[in-house]
């Protein structure tokens, strides 16, 4: 392995718009996002396989869709879902899109809990609701941006072509060494960044004891890989050839091996005709998950715990995966994207979580006194639950657009599955 510090070089130039900006009213509440589960969520993770039960919603997509070949995705609870791609910028509202800017995204990242930052080619912008100018890419000069990723709460990778540069807190350095990056791989509170070059070749990034960087290319040995990902145990999960394999530590330095499935099952035959060969990988940017479309199935994995899903009829050609800070699963066809939301670990009940779905969204209206029928006790929720449902599937509610906070339709389906507990 070729394991090498890098030079460091702090930007010359660079706009502190952004961190002034952030530093307002809005600020200084962004340091302990309450929007993110950890890694160590309240519900116990079983080992072993089991079902993967999700909720499925197929959002279609515009036109200009069908032809792209990736699409970024971005989510914080309190502002709703982004998705971009070469056709722009949208938000995802009550399941429909709607349009925000023209221009070609190349990333979406969240930033202090609380906003996304959308990466377009010649500059990085900000969305709290609206889009704001963050003036960083007066770092960069004439260089494109290519990509960006978030490491952690405060801190971003950005790559142009020329260079990676890491945002952290109020310092922006450029790795000049570190160029031809075009895909970033980590998630929130991960210890590495996994990038890969435009050539195909892999590098990862991480810190010694020191807290120095260090550079760590793979091995001539690596298998041939058509994606890798970090692991939360410092491992790295790689796509190769329709099989999952993953780099380990081993003496000095580090070993691959294919990954059989019979780490999770005693019937590993059975499992690997059950979900077939790999196709398509993502990662969880919460957590860590690792999430993969097979020939028959999405799986879910997360250490010891393999949940699985058959793959919807509907998905025959898929254009792209993602996963958002909320734990949902992305796949688009390119004319539809279709959202898988995990349901098994969330018992839903009024008092619970619809009350505060209808605080923060509906009894603006819908008080005692307001324009439109009181719906602010369980009675009246539960009468017109769905109706409810069908003003949010259609768009209609709430009358001003504003992004849901706390949940979408599926949370009130899936109380009416569960018989609307109070």
């Amino acid at each position: 392995m070729n394991d090498q510090r890098t030079s460091r070089m702090t930007a010359s130039s660079w706009s502190t718009r952004l961190l002034l900006w952030c530093s307002c009213s809005l600020f200084f509440a962004c340091s302990s996002p309450t929007d993110q589960s950890n890694n160590n969520n309240s519900n116990a993770i079983k080992e072993g396989v089991s079902p993967l039960s999700v909720a499925v919603v197929e959002i279609p997509l515009p036109d200009a869709f069908s032809k792209e070949k990736s699409f970024w995705l971005g989510s914080v609870k309190s502002l709703g879902t982004l998705i971009g791609g070469d056709s722009g910028l949208f938000h995802l509202g009550n399941n429909t899109l709607r349009d925000i800017d023209n221009d070609s995204v190349v990333g979406i990242a969240p930033w202090r809990g609380k906003f996304l930052v959308i990466a377009q080619k010649k500059q990085l912008l900000v969305w709290d609701s609206d889009l704001h100018e963050s003036k960083l890419d007066s770092s960069f000069g004439e260089q494109n941006i290519v990509t960006l990723s978030a490491q952690f709460d405060d801190t971003l990778w950005i790559a142009t072509k020329e260079a990676l540069w890491r945002l952290k807190d109020k310092e922006m350095v450029a790795y000049e060494s570190l160029n031809n990056v075009v895909e970033l791989h980590t998630f929130l509170g991960s210890a590495l960044v996994v990038a890969r070059r435009g050539d195909g070749s892999f590098f990862v990034l991480g810190t010694d004891t020191e807290g120095e960087l260090r550079v760590n290319e793979l091995q001539t040995n690596a298998p041939s890989l058509q994606s890798l990902v970090p692991a939360p145990d410092g491992t790295l999960w790689g796509m190769s050839g329709g099989k999952l394999v993953r780099r380990k530590p081993s003496g000095d330095g580090f070993v691959w091996d294919d990954v059989s499935w019979g780490e999770w099952s005693p019937e590993p035959g059975k499992l690997q005709e059950t979900v077939g060969a790999i196709q398509h990988m993502g990662l969880d940017v919460n957590s860590g998950r690792l999430w993969l479309v097979t020939e028959k199935a999405i799986v879910a994995i997360l250490g010891k715990q393999l949940q699985w899903t058959p793959r919807p009829e509907a998905l025959k050609e898929i254009k792209a995966i993602s996963a958002t800070l909320d734990t949902t699963f992305w796949i688009s066809d390119g004319t539809k994207v279709h959202r898988f939301v995990r349901t098994e670990s969330t018992e839903i009940s009024y008092e619970g979580q619809i009350a505060t779905f209808m605080k923060n969204n509906c009894l603006r209206c819908h008080a005692d006194v307001g324009p439109g029928r009181p719906l602010n006790t369980y009675e009246t929720v539960k009468t017109y639950t769905e109706s409810i449902i069908k003003q949010l599937e259609q768009n209609l509610m709430p009358p001003d657009q504003k992004p849901l906070v706390g949940g979408d339709v599926l949370l009130f389906k899936r109380w009416m599955e569960k018989k609307m507990p109070k």
